[in-house]
């Protein structure tokens, strides 16, 4: 099991190192795609570069949805995350989890609708909610009878911030939809811990999902700087120069073997009549 952080707030360097300097080592960081409505700052290019740098792994939250439009079919607000998600990066393979905290009743066509979407684009279907609640635990208990499962994220806030001090975390107890689908619940969401070192507000939790469900951006490629105007090439040396190649900061000297191989070529060409 492993530290999971939630924020509405963007993800900062400086919050990054409050996090870990009083909770210990980050396993997973939840961060929502828009801004649910007033409720989150959307998750930016910004941080998912940070992401790559601190080599942070994202849980992606899909937050997009309303009280009025889960109480119908979720294609528009599934197809409009998915939107999102790909115009940020976030690769196929990863959880994307549609936010369901807040208590609205929602339909089992809503929930059928985001796992099928979610499915048919190489994403996986998480929801995450309160999920013993009755608007939450009746609809999934009706979807996973008619064949649609997803992965589960769990509201209970029943820890309390010092169960998360010194890299320490609190026992498994997570609240369950149905006793089937306790196997599904790869995350739990355990306690408001509010602002730390002048950031946040966090929540703290607890992953232990697959890790392959959550999101590793990669670093930005690096450039290679090309030689500067009048530096030695290959194309230009003699047989017993050498080529500096700038690599960065790295400057790798090398005998040039291309100029002797041209020069044979010429050889063997005229040997042939074909060049004069």
């Amino acid at each position: 099991m492993q530290l999971m952080v939630d924020s509405a707030c963007a993800i900062t360097a400086e919050l990054i190192a409050a996090v870990t300097g009083q909770c210990g080592q980050i396993g997973a960081w939840g961060r929502y795609l828009s801004d649910g409505h007033g409720a989150a700052v959307p998750l930016s290019a910004a941080e998912v570069a940070l992401a790559a740098e601190q080599v942070l792994p994202l849980l992606v939250y899909a937050n997009n949805a309303t009280g009025t439009s889960v109480a119908g079919r979720g294609v528009t607000d599934a197809w409009e995350a998915i939107d999102q998600a790909k115009q940020l990066g976030v690769p196929a393979g990863t959880m994307l989890c549609w936010d369901l905290e807040y208590g609205w009743p929602v339909a089992q066509a809503w929930i059928q609708d985001v796992i099928y979407a979610a499915g048919e684009t190489g994403y996986v279907a998480g929801l995450y909610g309160a999920l013993a609640q009755p608007y939450f635990r009746l609809p999934y208990a009706d979807a996973l009878r008619s064949g649609y499962s997803a992965q589960l994220v769990s509201a209970s806030w029943s820890a309390s911030g010092a169960e998360f001090a010194s890299g320490q975390l609190p026992a498994w107890a997570p609240q369950i939809a149905t006793p089937e689908s306790a196997a599904m619940v790869v995350a739990w969401q355990a306690c408001r811990y509010g602002t730390i070192g002048g950031g946040g507000p966090v929540d703290l939790g607890v992953w232990r999902g697959p890790d392959q469900l959550l999101w590793r951006p990669a670093p930005a490629p690096t450039t290679i700087a090309a030689p500067a105007t009048g530096e030695t090439t290959a194309a230009t040396a003699s047989p017993t120069a050498t080529t500096a190649v700038a690599t960065g900061h790295v400057t790798l000297d090398a005998p040039s073997a291309v100029a002797d191989a041209f020069s044979a070529l010429q050889t063997a060409l005229r040997s042939a009549g074909l060049i004069p």
